[in-house]
């Protein structure tokens, strides 16, 4: 009897395991990640380089076609700041202006 439950553990434990590992290599497999996060960053470096507007000048103009509350995009600013977080309407800039960037 004692066997069985150290097999089952031993079972339950590998299953735990695969599992974890699973998950953790889903961003990898998918392309979720950092990976948008840099190319986004990248991307905001560039603009403010090539215009020569500041990040916040970015966010600014961005909120403003989206109208976003001035509150709001400084929240978002600051959000931004200390985790590189980009909110949606400075993506939306960035989308719409790669091709132009990247020229």
């Amino acid at each position: 009897m004692l066997h069985l439950i150290i097999n089952f553990l031993g079972v339950a434990c590998v299953v735990i395991l695969v599992w974890y590992l699973f998950r953790a290599s889903l961003p990898k497999i998918f392309g979720w990640g950092q990976a948008d996060s840099v190319a986004m960053d990248d991307y905001l470096l560039k603009i403010t380089r090539v215009t020569g507007i500041s990040a916040y000048d970015t966010f600014r103009l961005s909120a403003e076609e989206w109208r976003v509350p001035k509150d709001r995009m400084e929240q978002d600013f600051t959000i931004y700041l200390a985790t590189q977080k980009t909110p949606y309407y400075v993506k939306d800039i960035i989308r719409k202006s790669r091709k132009q960037i990247d020229e």
